[in-house]
């Protein structure tokens, strides 16, 4: 059976202040991390097939596509899957 999947995603241009702290440290408690403003659009594309090999066992095969929409880089994957109902 033939799997087609489609997505896209958006992450906010803003800065963000994070709090950390550790519990094994005695000293002036959680520093602060920020982070670096950043927008950027992605979409991803992921393609494959599944099949049954008996009553129990399925095979899937897919490729998937990552890639972000300004240029900034892209990853690709492959995935197999091997599977039985229990």
């Amino acid at each position: 059976m033939p799997r087609l999947r489609i997505e896209y995603t958006h992450d906010f241009a803003g800065s963000s202040r994070t709090s950390l702290g550790y519990a094994d440290l005695s000293g002036p408690l959680p520093s602060a991390l920020e982070t670096s403003p950043l927008s950027d659009d992605y979409f991803g594309v992921e393609a494959g097939v599944d099949a049954k090999l008996s009553s129990d066992w399925h095979l899937g095969l897919s490729y998937r596509l990552d890639a972000s929409l300004n240029g900034s880089g892209h990853d690709h994957g492959v995935r197999l899957k091997l599977s039985s109902q229990f």
